[in-house]
């Protein structure tokens, strides 16, 4: 497949555009009648801070208006979409099922096969060796017969750049998104076992979207706003986020994530080798303020600490933690257990969680 992506400088009311020549630029995509079709996204929302890292949601009506005009049927889901009212409340009128899918089930799928190329070293390929116990997705997953990713370009300390490829954790239930983060201590082995969920997935993704008109500079959701002003599009999920990620001033070959997705011939992050359409991305290129540092080595990593005169006990850490590092009894995060996620510092409603490398 040759790797297209598609980039439009603009803000959200140039939606309807963006979409339309999206599929005008992308020729060889086409829908049928009947057609199922599940637009599935990430993000979360900050009910204290009224703060959403969710996609547009004016975005996300034009583009389900595109796809019902062409006689498909269409599903919304996300992992917990109650989060986000808006995005329910605009698609009210709309023919479409919204779903989220930790309250409809999962259903346990087979693993593929991922061959693993070694770069530049043309001494053969081996097999990866499989890393997860077993892997569910949602009912929504098995009813479509295609999908569209949509995610807002987000910098996370965990991830780095947080695209499509972070989003696709949104389509597993919690106990293999704490499998996920156990082997998250290596970026290396984190992208494998990412990669056995993503090569999945892939196989119906049809095209990938990133809202980057408005995103969060910094550390998520616990950031600053930032207009970047673009819409990106691309047939290649990989090569979509590793542009996304130029736009904010990274190198694809410095994420690991990429590279190791990459090497599993799961896409391509080398510009070289994608096809640029649409408005010069170099003149589109920003420098938002940086996610923080995440440090896991042999010499140290990051550490956690909670602030209990800040704590309200809300147990929002609780919720996210996948392995029952914190103890809000004493307000003590036990940091052997700890796989430095970020995800509590992240979500915390009272910025009551610090850290130090």
């Amino acid at each position: 497949m040759n790797s297209k992506v598609f980039i439009k400088k603009g803000d959200y009311t140039n939606s309807k555009d963006f979409i339309r020549e999206t599929f005008e630029t992308f020729k060889d995509i086409e829908f049928s009648e009947g057609e199922k079709v599940l637009i599935y996204f990430d993000g979360d929302f900050d009910k204290n801070k009224n703060i959403s890292t969710f996609p547009n949601p004016v975005f996300i009506e034009e583009l389900v208006k595109f796809l019902l005009d062409k006689g498909v049927n269409v599903r919304v889901g996300s992992s917990v979409l109650e989060k986000d009212k808006d995005i329910i409340d605009i698609l009210e009128d709309y023919p479409v099922d919204v779903v989220s899918f930790m309250l409809e089930g999962f259903e346990k799928t087979k693993h593929k096969k991922i061959i693993i190329g070694k770069e530049r070293k043309k001494v053969g390929d081996h097999i990866q060796r499989r890393i997860l116990s077993k892997i569910y997705l949602p009912k929504s997953f098995f009813w479509a017969d295609s999908l569209i990713p949509i995610s807002k370009i987000k910098l996370h300390p965990f991830f780095t750049f947080s695209g499509v490829i972070a989003g696709v954790t949104t389509l597993v239930p919690s106990y293999t998104r704490t499998e996920l983060y156990f082997y998250g201590a290596s970026p290396k082995d984190f992208a494998a076992a990412l990669s056995e969920v993503f090569t999945i997935v892939k196989e119906k993704v049809k095209i990938s979207f990133l809202d980057g008109v408005k995103i969060f500079q910094g550390d998520e959701i616990r950031g600053s706003k930032f207009d970047l002003n673009v819409f990106i599009s691309s047939n290649d999920m990989l090569s979509l986020d590793s542009l996304g990620s130029v736009l904010v001033g990274f190198k694809p070959s410095n994420i690991p994530l990429f590279t190791s997705l990459s090497l599993r011939h799961l896409g391509t992050y080398r510009l070289t080798q994608i096809t640029l359409s649409g408005d010069y991305f170099e003149r589109l290129i920003r420098h938002p303020e940086p996610p923080s540092l995440r440090k896991i080595s042999l010499f140290g990593k990051t550490k956690f600490f909670i602030n209990r005169e800040k704590c309200t006990d809300c147990e929002e850490c609780l919720n996210v933690c996948a392995f029952s590092a914190i103890n809000l009894k004493n307000y003590t995060i036990d940091n052997k257990k700890c796989s430095a996620c970020f995800e509590c510092f992240l979500r915390c409603p009272e910025e009551a969680i610090s850290f130090k490398n």
